[in-house]
């Protein structure tokens, strides 16, 4: 822009930039107002800064809160093997071995039926000290079962006599190295044979105590008040 004429043009003050107004901030910009100080210039890590300081808060609620709160205990219940399996299975004709009530204290933790031209009953019992026992019927060559179900190493001891079962007057016995235990014997004849097992972790005594609960009767017809 041309100067108007007649008006000289007049140097600027010792110090004062050229257009820079008397006590302005010669780092201050035309178009930044006077006396306002500049944004706030936030960083990435301030930011993730203060995230962690938030979610460090939330957990310590949580965890406040949770010690406050009780946790519910879960309560197993026994399996009711009688009516899901021992009552169909002598309704269609067919016989089973099984125990007629399972020892004081003790539970069923899961039953299993395999029909067919040679059915498979299994039955898995818990002792009041959470030892395991187990009840197997099938089929199955004494040898074999013995070496799926307890160890293809176990040893045969003397045999159990049982002369006031209905299931069998006497049981073989098989011991393994960890301690298992188990109980055979064969029932029926022909084609009707069977092997039963019953074997686990639970001492000799208690799987004797399972052994006297066997039987073969059939269940009353229900609501015949037996």
């Amino acid at each position: 822009m041309s100067e108007t004429p007649g008006t000289p043009s007049q140097p600027a003050p010792e110090g004062q930039a050229p257009g820079q107004t008397p006590g302005q901030d010669p780092g201050q910009g035309a178009g930044q107002p006077q006396g306002k100080p500049g944004r706030y210039q936030r960083t990435t890590g301030g930011l993730i800064g203060s995230m962690i300081v938030l979610v460090a808060a939330v957990i310590g609620i949580v965890l406040f809160r949770g010690a406050f709160r009780d946790t519910p205990e879960f309560e197993p219940t026994s399996v009711d093997y009688l009516s899901e399996v021992v009552r169909p299975v002598q309704g269609a004709g067919s016989e089973i071995v099984y125990p007629a009530a399972v020892p004081e204290g003790w539970m069923v933790n899961d039953v299993t039926y395999t029909p067919g031209e040679q059915p498979v009953f299994e039955l898995a019992l818990l002792t009041p000290e959470e030892s395991f026992a187990g009840l197997h019927e099938e089929a199955e060559d004494v040898d074999d079962l013995v070496e799926e179900l307890v160890d293809p190493e176990a040893v045969e001891g003397e045999a159990l006599a049982t002369p006031d079962s209905d299931v069998a007057t006497s049981w073989q016995t098989f011991t393994d190295e960890g301690g298992d235990t188990a109980y055979v014997a064969t029932t029926g004849s022909g084609d009707d044979e069977r092997t039963v097992v019953v074997y686990g972790s639970a001492t000799p005594e208690e799987l004797q105590e399972l052994l006297g609960e066997l039987t073969v009767e059939t269940l009353p017809e229900r609501g015949s008040g037996a």
